[in-house]
């Protein structure tokens, strides 16, 4: 897969991110993202649960994670990606531990689980 307008990775906001919210970030994550720290994906189809053709329009810049969780009243969520309609996919932090991929549904405020992992979000994408 390849990514569009990708930015340079500092990684004083990854310590920032897992400061903020008292976690470590998992490696699968942390490793890509040289590549894709807001990078636009060729491929940004998925379908999860209940929903067919979700999309991913771009992977959330890791300066403005901490920001968006504050924006969306979602302080233990944090983003990884976004859709263009206002939505997000993200971890949830529970207790001191990171859980799977969700995805965030803006419009009535709904979590719905889309992979076990970062790796396995990747490879949903189509």
């Amino acid at each position: 897969m390849k990514y569009k307008y990708v930015a340079r990775v500092n990684i004083e906001d990854v310590h920032g991110i897992e400061k903020h919210f008292n976690v470590i970030l998992p490696d699968d994550y942390k490793t890509v993202l040289p590549v894709l720290n807001r990078g636009k994906p060729s491929k940004d189809q998925l379908d999860i649960s209940n929903r067919l053709e979700c999309v991913v329009d771009y992977f959330i810049n890791l300066s403005l994670v901490i920001q968006i969780s504050k924006d969306i009243n979602q302080e233990n969520f944090i983003a990884v990606a976004s859709d263009p309609f206002g939505n997000y996919y993200g971890y949830l932090k529970e207790s001191n531990h990171i859980s799977p991929i969700y995805f965030w549904d803006h419009e009535v405020n709904k979590f719905t689980k889309c992979s076990n992992s970062f790796s396995d979000f990747i490879k949903l994408l189509y």
